[in-house]
């Protein structure tokens, strides 16, 4: 360790090794260069590029605040590891516990979206297709469209990204960020698959891009609050929205909904003040 002492520096001392992994794992997603050295069996010291120590300082004090955050549980899946995960802290991964940790209204959608999925594909497909449809005439009706899935994996997709972005977003910039959000971009993505093509179209992937939009802008202007996406995760789903437009895959989708899901995410995320708004510490 002395040779490498010259270009690391010392960024902190723990005491529990499977806590540590977290932030260790979240710093590599940040691309930050870090060494652990064991000091006994249950501490460990943690270096990092000196370059890089003021970034690792903001993600290293995150973790002393709350060691047991999500985001550090998490960076072991990012990671692809296996290792560290299902032992993070002695914890399995609590599905009934995450969900009653969810935002209200992240919670609220999801419920939503998969009761109409089923009541629109077991139910009454037709009665339920015809009230959530586009309607120009009906504001409300701007909006119901991105509760429809008609397939599965379309439902499965789509509440994944909105469960877990959505949540994340909610939780750092407050609940009437998602809202906003929410509201804004289901309005706007509508009307441009309305207008574009036709009003045959449902699913929540507009919105959808406007989490990824709204995040990956507000990340790029507030460089001490760790980011949400990764480039590469970000570069797919853009890569994912073209080849939509191409009609390579032979799928129908929502492809001006996409995109302006997407440009409405990102203004809205040029326009909000970069200030942490962490719901749960005022509740």
């Amino acid at each position: 360790m002395s040779g490498l002492r010259r270009e690391l520096v010392l960024l902190g001392e723990y005491h529990q090794p499977r806590l540590l992994q977290g932030v260790v794992d979240y710093l590599q997603l940040q691309k930050i260069v870090v060494v652990v050295e064991p000091i006994d069996p249950q501490r460990a010291q943690v270096y990092v590029d000196a370059a890089q120590l003021d970034s690792a300082r903001v993600i290293w004090q995150q973790f002393l605040n709350d060691p047991h955050a999500s985001c550090f549980a998490e960076a072991a899946w990012q990671l692809g590891r296996s290792d560290t995960i299902f032992q993070y802290q002695g914890q399995s991964l609590n599905l009934v516990k995450r969900a009653l940790a969810l935002n209200p209204f992240v919670a609220l959608i999801g419920v939503m979206c998969l009761a109409i999925f089923v009541a629109l594909n077991f139910v009454a497909p037709n009665s339920v297709f015809a009230a959530f449809k586009f309607n120009p005439e009906l504001a409300y009706r701007w909006l119901t469209p991105a509760l429809l899935h008609f397939g599965a994996l379309h439902l499965i997709f789509n509440l994944m990204w909105w469960l877990y972005l959505g949540d994340k977003l909610a939780k750092r910039y407050g609940t009437l960020l998602i809202v906003t959000l929410s509201i804004g971009s289901a309005a706007i993505s509508n009307w441009a698959q309305y207008l574009m093509v036709d009003g045959n179209f449902g699913g929540l992937s507009g919105v959808v891009y406007a989490l990824f939009g709204f995040a990956w802008v507000v990340g790029l202007r507030d460089k001490q609050t760790p980011v949400l996406i990764q480039k590469p995760l970000f570069g797919f789903m853009l890569l994912w929205l073209v080849f939509g437009f191409t009609d390579l895959f032979f799928i129908s989708m929502a492809n001006w909904a996409h995109l302006f899901g997407l440009l409405s995410g990102a203004l809205l995320g040029a326009l909000w003040p970069c200030v942490k708004l962490n719901d749960t510490s005022t509740s």
